[in-house]
């Protein structure tokens, strides 16, 4: 098999992956964790030329490291970070021999695979971004390989992206950067809405400008957010709808939300970059472990739960945590 490494930079990745790093390095240096990837479309596997090339791209991770031309360009970018940070970043080595396994269950000659990657929650963080895009681009280059552009002239016409959120692209093309984090959005399907929102209160309501729907029903969640603002005193918040959407759905739910009295935004991300007739896979990559303890996540959706199970069941039982059904939760179907 011919190799050509296809992440070569470590500014491949989001914005926020980088400052959310500085934060765990300011605050928690040295701290142990874990990541699990999680393949919320289990019908979606590897065949062994794709599970062979995506190991041998997984350990080419280990050869990166920052260049002086992009720590001057972060510095620019993010010289709030502070010289110190920059310092410590030309030191950032990821091993992926080391610090990543990948199990393979081989059935009928297809490849189900237990990825995760261990240790300093600092820097393993940043395995992330690329394991899901090697994976899902493992796919569509092995096994998926029936799409097609229906004989149309693709071009990338950079000029008219205003901003983005991959560095990568960003400094090559001289674009802007945005985190999706700058817009000031509180998630609350971290242990349950409901539950979330009992706990989120003053000075947090005021200064975050809305709240992020990432699971659940969404008609059901802007009813319950529009009536909780407007008990509070507020009618200038916004909900940020992103589960799985596309252009017809962002329309129903603006109509819906114009209809209850509450401002919407989208956050529109596997549709509107790959919007072919072919299904993506369904992936995430999230902290299961940190320090001596589990990393857990409850959302408004049972499928996009985290985490240890016995942890994630007595959490529920502590917090009263009721299920909901919903007829759009399978998350193995959801394009």
């Amino acid at each position: 098999m011919k190799f050509e490494p296809v992440i070569t930079s470590f500014l491949d990745t989001d914005l926020y992956k980088l400052t959310m790093q500085a934060a765990i390095h300011r605050n928690h240096p040295g701290v142990s964790c874990k990541f699990l990837l999680t393949n919320r479309t289990p019908d979606k596997k590897l065949n062994r030329e794709g599970y062979e090339w995506l190991c041998l791209q997984i350990a080419s991770l280990g050869e990166l490291k920052f260049t002086e031309e992009e720590i001057e360009y972060l510095k620019g970018k993010l010289g709030y970070l502070g010289s110190d940070h920059f310092q410590w970043l030309r030191t950032v080595k990821l091993r992926p021999d080391k610090e990543v396994t990948i199990v393979p269950e081989v059935t009928d000659g297809m490849y189900d695979l237990t990825i995760t990657a261990y240790g300093d929650w600092e820097t393993v963080t940043l395995y992330e971004i690329p394991i899901l895009s090697l994976l899902s681009e493992a796919y569509f280059r092995y096994v998926d390989t029936k799409w097609t552009i229906n004989g149309e002239l693709v071009a990338e016409y950079v000029n008219g992206i205003a901003k983005t959120e991959n560095l990568n692209i960003a400094m090559e093309e001289y674009v802007n950067t945005v985190g999706h984090q700058h817009a000031g959005l509180a998630l609350t399907d971290t242990y349950g809405t409901p539950n979330y929102l009992k706990q989120f209160d003053e000075p947090y309501v005021g200064w975050y400008v809305g709240v992020r729907q990432d699971s659940g029903n969404p008609e059901e969640y802007a009813s319950t957010i529009a009536d909780w603002y407007r008990e509070k005193g507020y009618n200038d918040k916004v909900i940020c709808f992103s589960d799985s959407l596309n252009v017809e759905k962002c329309k129903h739910l603006k109509k819906v939300c114009n209809e209850i009295g509450i401002g919407c935004i989208f956050g529109i991300g596997t549709n509107l970059t790959n919007d072919f007739d072919t299904k993506p896979l369904n992936i995430v990559m999230k902290l299961v472990e940190c320090g001596e303890g589990h990393a857990i996540k409850i959302s408004d959706n049972i499928a996009k739960n985290m985490g240890d199970e016995r942890t994630v069941f007595r959490v529920k039982k502590e917090l009263g945590y009721i299920e909901k059904e919903w007829n759009e939760g399978d998350e193995s179907n959801r394009w």
